[in-house]
């Protein structure tokens, strides 16, 4: 169900500048092991064609680093096969809380969202970070997209700020890019 004029989350989300870690890695050619190690090879016959290493070594070196380089594709393959984007998780804040340190007196803010499943998550913010404490409010219903730390909030209509979910600053709604991370606010 799509909606419009602040309501819902944004149609933009969709687009690859949103994507942070998995998403812009792209996909991994399924030959890039072998493609690598007939790198390595037609590089050390041509270190060997210019004799900057002797033939001997050629076959030495460069199956060991052939025989790395096929491991290192074959792994960096299976890594980023498993860290794939987690789908968005929607919530609502459940309450606000204010925690006071008492060995060095330092306040902190915690908000607790309630996802649809029922798992708790608690985001803990500093001193600093007190205008995006107060920019959500109990029974919000937000969304956290994977790889961003703060969530976007549903209801956007009657905010005259919007929060970046990237880096957590507030900006008035005219704004369209984060001034610190560069990414396009969710309005």
């Amino acid at each position: 169900m799509k909606y419009g004029h602040g309501v819902g989350y944004s149609a933009n989300f969709k687009l690859p500048e949103y994507r942070i870690g998995p998403g812009m890695l792209g996909k991994i050619p399924p030959n890039l092991p072998i493609a690598s190690s007939v790198l390595v090879w037609i590089i050390m016959v041509l270190l060997g064609l210019f004799r900057v290493i002797s033939w001997g070594n050629i076959f030495i070196f460069g199956g060991a680093v052939g025989i790395v380089a096929s491991v290192l594709s074959i792994l960096s393959t299976y890594a980023r096969k498993r860290s794939a984007p987690k789908p968005d998780r929607e919530g609502i804040l459940k309450k606000k809380v204010i925690v006071k340190s008492k060995a060095k007196g330092i306040m902190k803010y915690r908000l607790v969202f309630e996802f649809s499943n029922g798992a708790e998550y608690n985001l803990e913010l500093n001193v600093d970070e007190e205008p995006i404490f107060q920019y959500y409010e109990p029974g919000d219903k937000v969304c956290f997209h994977d790889g961003y730390t703060y969530p976007e909030k549903y209801e956007k209509l009657f905010d005259d700020r919007v929060v970046c979910i990237s880096c957590g600053r507030l900006y008035p709604t005219e704004i369209s890019h984060c001034r610190q991370c560069q990414l396009t606010l969710l309005k």
